[in-house]
């Protein structure tokens, strides 16, 4: 007689599992095998964990039976290539569209206004700046980050039938951001501005990362032809970007969540601000990581929607199209700011022109007082206004700037071209002096672009 081989566990795989009444099915059929201890199934992952003594159990019988009823059990992963079909994409499209009406519903609410913080506030006001923040464009560019890196973890981890399993790399990304934080803004305190990147070089990043987003967010929904595609500059970094299996490392999940420190939206510029001028580590560490854990909600959100609907086999499909799509449109969007900031031509900026050509450019010149132009503006939450203005090259010029309640990317101001750097803006009167430069288009904007004007020199 041959000895009693050790109990042992394992996943089956169970295509066409689609509602909880089919766990119930598939439990039954499989605990009637003889060496089967014990069944569970879950109708969300498509699994069935099992314990069994002895062999494997043989599927094909049980198989049999389950046909009758349109469901099928593996030990191997059953991938489903069929072509997402157009109730796929129309689910899915109706979804992004509801969910870009909503993020753009809370931009212009304004709800940043109402939360302004510097070095002297307290830190819970940082961690509500930060749940602010999380409903803003930190939430596009650390977002589609988050969704990009999704679609490898939830196929690498699937396997698990253990949701604590599965949510590893989502914890770990948001666990590691939070203390990356922490850590980096003590930092900040203590030796200040030498970490950062210049704001241009910041710019070109962005947009190279972006680049490579929008190619992985095209792949994720599917568009064919371009699946083994890897942009060609510089190829050490995109290729890595796009290619899924760059993100299966276990340490990848941790090694992006501490990465965005360095992928600032205005909000985060402001909060790295008020922590290098806190010329303190615990103070430092303790503004950026309450800042960061005000953005947690948000993230948290996004990665349990990727983790529960990306590793479904009902939701997989829709899903995939629906997060391509977001990713391609914040990569867009990210894009866009970037050009702003390098004062180069962008959507925005093109919007702007057509708003003004209806007014002639003699009309719309500033007014002259004692020699100087003055160009009168108030910047708010959400706008500057007016965003274009005309002067004349050569002129002395001072640009009246009525701070009537900036707060994130609007509270700083850059111009290529008319002042080097970034200037902070103030609460109330602003002033920037400078002579007018030679004949041209130039461009100005919030510090991560996402709010722009134009200046036309004459």
């Amino acid at each position: 007689m041959s000895k009693t081989k050790k109990v042992q566990q394992c996943n089956i795989n169970a295509h066409g599992m689609h509602c909880p009444s089919c766990e119930i099915l598939i439990e039954k059929k499989l605990n009637a095998i003889d060496n089967i201890r014990w069944a569970k199934s879950n109708h969300k992952t498509g699994q069935v964990c099992i314990t069994f003594h002895g062999d494997k159990p043989n599927l094909d019988k049980i198989n049999q039976e389950l046909t009758t009823f349109g469901y099928k059990l593996s030990y191997d992963e059953i991938v489903d290539n069929s072509d997402p079909t157009t109730r796929d994409y129309m689910i899915a499209l109706g979804t992004v569209a509801v969910f870009i009406f909503l993020f753009l519903l809370l931009e212009k609410a304004g709800i940043a206004s109402r939360v302004i913080v510097d070095a002297k506030s307290s830190i819970p006001a940082f961690f509500l700046f930060g749940v602010v923040a999380g409903t803003s464009s930190c939430a596009a560019l650390v977002g589609g980050m988050l969704l990009s890196a999704g679609k490898t973890w939830n196929k690498q981890y699937s396997a698990s039938t253990d949701m604590l399993s599965r949510a590893y790399p989502y914890v770990a990304f948001n666990v590691t951001r939070a203390v990356s934080y922490a850590i980096f803004g003590g930092i900040l305190g203590i030796v200040g501005a030498s970490l950062g990147l210049s704001l241009y070089k910041t710019a070109f990043l962005l947009i190279i990362i972006s680049s490579a987003m929008i190619l992985l967010g095209l792949q994720m929904i599917g568009i064919k032809g371009i699946q083994s595609v890897a942009l060609p500059i510089p190829k050490s970094f995109t290729r890595f970007i796009t290619r899924e299996n760059s993100f299966a490392n276990k340490f990848m999940p941790a090694v992006l969540g501490g990465l965005t420190f360095f992928l600032p939206c205005g909000f985060t510029l402001i909060a790295q601000s008020a922590a290098l001028a806190s010329s303190s580590f615990t103070q430092g560490a303790l503004i950026m990581g309450a800042f960061a854990l005000g953005t947690l909600p948000v993230l948290s959100v996004i990665s349990y929607t990727s983790l529960s609907l990306g590793s479904s086999v009902k939701f997989g499909k829709r899903f995939s199209i629906a997060a391509g799509a977001l990713v391609v449109i914040f990569a867009l969007y990210t894009i866009n700011s970037q050009l702003n900031v390098l004062g180069a031509p962008s959507i925005s900026s093109l919007a702007t022109q057509l708003r003004a050509q209806d007014i002639k450019p003699d009309a719309r010149l500033v007014p002259i007082q004692n020699g100087v132009q003055i160009m009168s503006m108030e910047a708010g939450p959400i706008s500057y206004s007016p965003s274009s203005f005309v002067i004349k090259s050569g002129l002395k010029t001072k640009w009246m700037i009525n701070d009537t309640g900036t707060s994130g990317c609007t509270s700083t101001l850059i111009s290529n071209g008319i002042f080097n750097g970034l200037y902070q803006l103030k609460r109330g009167a602003n002033i920037i002096e400078f002579t007018a430069p030679t004949p041209g288009r130039y461009a100005f904007s919030c510090s991560m672009g996402m709010v722009s004007g134009t200046i036309d020199v004459i």
